[in-house]
């Protein structure tokens, strides 16, 4: 019975065998009969949805075939109005040119809080990969700089720069007190926060540095994941962020800016020039070379050359409002060029000259206070321009004190007491000419004069002489 049953057994054994064999083989991936666990390069790898294709947006064709094109654009010195209708200007010609990226060199000390919403709005929404370096070698992105630094989807630094020192300050440098302070506080900091996480970066220091104001050099920064990467130049940044994956409109993007093609925009004419006045030094020279301008003609009538530089600094000012202004602060400036006029035609022993100093400095203290501004002027800059405008008050005091004890020295008061010759005899109480100063005049006297004799001015009446004997001629 055993020996009839065995062949059976080990042919169910057998079938038993070949299932497990099958299940297995059907399981395991195409072309590899036995799974291997992962080597040591790929455990050590980032751990990436490899299944998954690239998608890339539909209005972007991969760039094979072709060499790739980055669009490359420098914003310097302050954020303002100017700076985001420029970057938009880049990031539409990025667009036109089916870029695969646009390199932003950022190296700003801050600038306006709504102009960097809307550039970092711009970043966010943007149809291809914004890459930001922070360039050159000692640059900054500070205050405003960190929020566009944050919003990029690659974020670079050069190891010499800094960033950070994002805290919201008024135009003195000190903190916004009271409830107002808070909020504005605390709104900035969940914007540095959220703008971190949205892209994988330190969201904690991003909260601190508005916060606290901390800042951080390039190689701190890349040690505490607030930046990606760090660079030299712009040649070796591409060639680092070449292959990266980054969200563009919620969609993977593969970054490809190996040996692409840089296309620089640079700016217009008439941005250039917004650019140079956004500086609040060259504004604040500006106005004061204005006022200046306009005090010198006002007080010397018909120099006309003061007067016309004061006006075209004040319309460059005034004209183009390239940065928002204090209006308070503005009315002082004018109430101290007022008063410094007024000194010069009203005895005030100085008074008023030194109220529209005080008016000075206090304007110009006030004059870049406005909501959502991080400009301000230094306290050095406006303490030396009062000294300036005080030294030229006391020079020009000086001159007019100078001219005052001259006495006249020309005009009619002057011929008081000079000699005339006699050209045509002069009867008692009625008129003849007289020979003075080159020319023929009308004279009268009380006494009778003869021709050539001589005679001495004693009033002037218009083209009237009034003379009086002084000798007779033999």
């Amino acid at each position: 019975m055993d020996m009839h049953l065995r062949p059976w057994a080990w042919l169910a054994v057998c079938l038993l065998l070949q299932v497990t064999v099958v299940r297995r083989a059907l399981a395991a991936p195409p072309g590899d009969a036995t799974p291997k666990g992962p080597s040591a390069e790929q455990a050590a790898a980032p751990t990436l949805p490899q299944a998954a294709p690239i998608a890339l947006p539909r209005d972007v064709p991969p760039p094979e075939g072709r060499q790739p094109v980055v669009v490359v654009v420098a914003v310097t010195g302050a954020i303002t109005r100017q700076t985001e209708e420029f970057f938009a200007t880049a990031l539409g010609e990025a667009e036109a040119r089916r870029a695969q990226a646009l390199l932003l060199v950022l190296d700003t000390p801050g600038g306006l809080l709504d102009a960097t919403r809307a550039i970092v709005q711009k970043i966010l929404d943007a149809p291809l990969p914004v890459i930001t370096f922070v360039f050159p070698a000692g640059a900054r992105a500070a205050s405003a700089g960190l929020f566009v630094t944050l919003a990029s989807h690659v974020a670079a630094m050069h190891p010499t720069s800094h960033m950070g020192a994002a805290h919201p300050v008024s135009a003195f440098g000190a903190d916004i007190e009271g409830d107002m302070g808070a909020k504005v506080v605390n709104d900035t900091a969940a914007w540095a926060r959220s703008l971190a996480q949205a892209r994988g970066r330190n969201g904690e220091w991003a909260e601190k540095a508005v916060r606290d104001s901390v800042s951080l050099t390039g190689g701190e920064a890349l040690a505490s994941q607030v930046v990606d990467l760090l660079a030299e130049a712009d040649a070796a940044l591409l060639g680092a962020a070449d292959g990266r994956i980054v969200a563009v409109r919620n969609r993977p993007w593969r970054v490809t800016t190996s040996g692409a093609e840089l296309v620089r925009v640079e700016p217009t004419p008439r941005q250039r020039l917004f650019a140079a006045l956004a500086d609040p030094v060259l504004v604040y020279f500006l106005l004061i070379v204005g006022v200046l301008g306009l005090f010198v003609e006002f007080t010397s009538p018909g120099l006309i050359v003061p007067g016309l530089i004061g006006v075209l600094a004040l319309s460059l000012v005034f004209g183009l409002q390239v940065l928002p202004m204090n209006g308070f602060g503005l009315l002082l400036l004018a109430v101290a060029a007022l008063l410094f006029i007024v000194e010069v035609y009203v005895v005030s022993f100085g008074m008023l000259a030194l109220g529209g100093l005080v008016c000075l400095a206090i304007g110009s203290y006030l004059l870049f206070d406005v909501p959502g501004s991080s400009m301000r002027l230094d306290p050095r800059l406006i303490a030396a321009t009062v000294l300036g405008v005080l030294l030229v008050l006391v020079g020009f005091g000086y001159k007019l004190l100078q001219i005052k004890r001259q006495g006249v020295t020309s005009g009619p008061e002057t011929w008081l007491g000079r000699e005339a010759r006699v050209t045509e005899a002069i009867e008692a109480g009625q008129g003849g000419r007289v020979f003075f100063d080159g020319s023929l005049w009308n004279a009268t006297s009380d006494v009778r004069l003869k021709r050539d004799q001589r005679c001495r001015i004693t009033a002037v009446d218009g083209l009237l002489l009034r003379v009086e004997p002084l000798e007779r001629i033999s």
